[in-house]
This record gives C-alpha cells, sequence and structure tokens, in this order.
C-alpha cells in the first residue's frame, strides 16, 4: 500500500512545486486560470505510476492475465487467433503473442506494455484537456481508477484507446471515432457501447434527449428482473452469456452504494450549479457533463442489478469526469470558496481512497522483478 501513498505524494509535491511557480510568474495565489506546467511533469508522475504498476505480480486479476500469457503458445498463428471464436479479445491476445515470440517471454515485459499504453493515453488526455490536471490525477488515483490498471487491464485498454480519440468526439469526426472503437471493440468488446452513447452525448445537457436517457435509466431499474431476462436472451450465443445469466439469476454482487454515490459527485455539481455552468461552458464542457450523466445512470443501473455487466461499464465514461470536476470547480466558485472545496473534497476522496484500498479490497503490491512486497 505504501507505493500507492507514494503516487499521491508524487502528485501533491509536484502540484505545491507548480503552484509556487504560479505564484511567482503571475502573483495571483487564487488564480483560477488553467495552471501551466512544463510538458514533462505528466511524465514524470505517470512514469512513476506506469513503472510500479508495469513491474507488478499481483493485484486484483493480475494472476490470470500472467497465466494467459505464461500459458500461451507461440506456434499459433494470428489467422488462426482472429478465426477463434472462443476468443474474446483477438487483438489482445494477438499482441501477446507478438512481445512473447519477439520480445520476451517473460510476463512482466507484457505488463508493463499495457500498462504504458494505457498510462500515456490517460495522461495525454487530462493534460491537453483538463483546468488543473494534478487534481485530475488525484482524483484518477482516489476514486480507485488507476486500480483498473492492474484489474479489468483488458478492458481498460480499451477505455484507454476509445479516451485517445476524444477529440474526434469533440469535433464531431462519427467515421473516425466509430472506427476507434470498433478496433477498441477487438480487445473488449464491451467498447461497443460507445457507438450507442456518442450519438445519445450529442446535445445540450439536460436536453429532452438526455431526459429521456434518463427516464429509461429509472424504468430499467423498475423492471430489472425483465430486463435482464431479455438481456440474457439477446447475448446467449456471445461471449457474455455467462455474465447475463449471472445477472438474469441474481447471483453476482451488484455495485457498492458509496461508489455509486462517488460516481455521481460531478453529475451533482452540474445539476446544483447548471445556471452557471450554462454562463460558461462550452461545447467539451456540454460533453463532459453528459458523459458524467451516462455515468450516473449506469452507475445506478449496475447498483440494482446483480453482477458485472454492468457494474463495469461506467468506468468507459467515468474517466471523462476527472476533468469536469476540476473545471467545475474553477469556473462555478469564487476563487476563495473553490479553494475551499478543492479542499474539503480533496479529504473526503482521500478517506474513500483509504475505504477502497485498505478495507475495501486490502490491496497490496509485490513484484518478483523489483523484488519487493508490500502491504499497508
Amino acid at each position: 500500500m505504501i507505493i500507492y501513498w507514494s503516487m499521491l505524494l508524487l502528485i501533491v509535491l509536484t502540484a505545491l512545486m507548480t503552484t509556487q511557480y504560479q505564484i511567482k510568474k503571475y502573483g495571483d495565489t487564487l488564480s483560477t486560470r488553467k495552471v501551466k506546467i512544463h510538458p514533462i511533469i505528466p511524465w514524470i508522475v505517470f512514469g512513476y505510476i506506469i513503472f510500479f504498476i508495469g513491474f507488478r505480480n499481483m493485484g486484483g486479476d493480475t494472476w490470470l492475465y500472467i497465466f494467459s500469457f505464461n500459458n500461451l503458445s507461440t506456434n499459433q498463428s494470428i489467422s488462426g487467433i482472429l478465426g477463434n471464436q472462443n476468443i474474446k479479445g483477438p487483438v489482445f491476445t494477438i499482441l501477446e503473442l507478438l512481445i512473447k515470440r519477439y520480445i520476451s517471454n517473460q510476463y512482466y515485459f507484457f505488463l508493463f506494455f499495457v500498462a504504458a499504453v494505457s498510462g500515456i493515453c490517460i495522461m495525454k488526455l487530462l493534460y491537453k484537456y483538463s483546468d488543473y490536471f494534478f487534481y485530475s490525477v488525484f482524483l484518477f488515483m482516489c476514486t480507485g481508477t488507476v486500480v483498473w490498471m492492474m484489474n479489468g487491464i483488458r478492458q481498460f485498454l480499451a477505455v484507454c484507446i476509445i479516451a485517445a480519440g476524444f477529440d474526434w468526439l469533440l469535433k464531431g469526426k462519427t467515421v473516425k471515432y466509430i472506427l476507434l472503437i470498433l478496433f477498441a471493440s477487438t480487445i473488449h468488446n464491451t467498447a461497443i457501447i460507445m457507438i450507442p452513447i456518442y450519438f445519445v452525448i450529442r446535445c445540450k445537457p439536460w436536453s429532452k434527449k438526455l431526459i429521456l436517457f434518463i427516464l429509461l435509466t429509472a424504468v430499467i431499474c423498475m423492471f430489472m428482473g425483465q430486463f435482464t431476462t431479455i438481456l440474457s436472451d439477446s447475448l446467449e450465443a456471445t461471449t457474455y452469456a455467462n455474465a447475463a445469466n449471472e445477472l438474469a439469476n441474481g447471483s453476482g454482487q451488484g455495485t457498492n452504494y458509496l461508489r455509486v454515490l462517488v460516481a455521481c459527485i460531478p453529475t451533482i455539481f452540474a445539476l446544483m450549479f447548471r445556471r452557471k455552468i450554462e454562463a460558461k461552458s462550452d461545447h467539451k464542457i456540454d460533453m463532459l457533463i453528459n458523459l458524467s450523466v451516462v455515468t450516473s445512470c449506469f452507475s445506478i443501473l449496475g447498483m440494482f442489478s446483480n453482477g458485472i455487466l454492468v457494474g463495469r461499464m461506467p468506468i468507459y465514461f467515468s474517466i471523462y469526469n476527472l476533468i469536469l470536476l476540476p473545471w467545475i470547480f474553477n469556473n462555478v466558485f469564487k476563487k476563495r470558496d473553490g479553494l475551499l472545496v478543492k479542499f474539503i473534497c480533496g479529504i473526503l476522496y482521500l478517506i474513500y481512497f483509504y475505504y477502497q484500498m485498505v478495507i475495501t479490497w486490502n490491496m497490496y503490491y509485490g513484484s518478483d522483478f523489483l523484488r519487493m512486497s508490500v502491504h499497508f
């Protein structure tokens, strides 16, 4: 656990140093302008995170990916993988094959590559679009999003690849964005959900289209039993048949209510300060708010459902909350109020981080490569 605390410490220290530079350059300790940071700093922050996560050998379902990599035969062909209907993510398996065949048969080369691609995609997204990069990275850690780099890495890789095309989403480059989604779906087929969501969110926040989506979510929650039966029947022949049956039969566990509340916080702020946001928002913020609403809807669905099929979907949208929340803090509140809200929320997020990492997940860090095994 000390490794994860050190990641947070690095974020805080680099933020403090950058803030001091901001004060000296602009002479404004309460500036709400986008904080200018040197381009090398995001690489230092995420480089540290990627280094330790990339060389781990435990955490979440890491063991499953290690087992898969170690037992992958290098004699099979790429065409054979693409033609095998039993392989859930053919491009992911091909990536494993290429690394094992041409780079190294040591699993940590593969884990490090996946961590690097995922981390760099998130880093570039936050650096380019966040009003306050450090607070966004702080949220990346404290909301538990970082755990996706160790648990469910195949799905998170698909999420990050789609996030890399955020500019296409904003500019309405439909063909390019859908092609990117289709490519990501060859890594994890749940990525396909982003195609209908792309059309849902292309509207003003709280418009009729979005209200209809919210009402649809409420109806599904009310009739979850019938909905899951239909879903199970429709997915019977797919790789998600087992998960859908689990959902329909009531086995598995719904999303933790506290996690749902945390996921809904940006949406709650956006609704509370709707008028102020409308006066300052642009197309990017409209999209972020809509994605936040979708996050809340899917999170609530996950709470009412049993199983992982719905509960793991919000990650496709929730990463954009990392950009939205700092923007709200910087643009909705007065300068001193904004600092106070940031501080209070930061403390609450730290408590949530401790609750998730220590009490709920009992996270620890281990690395054969670094010869480390550290518990809280």
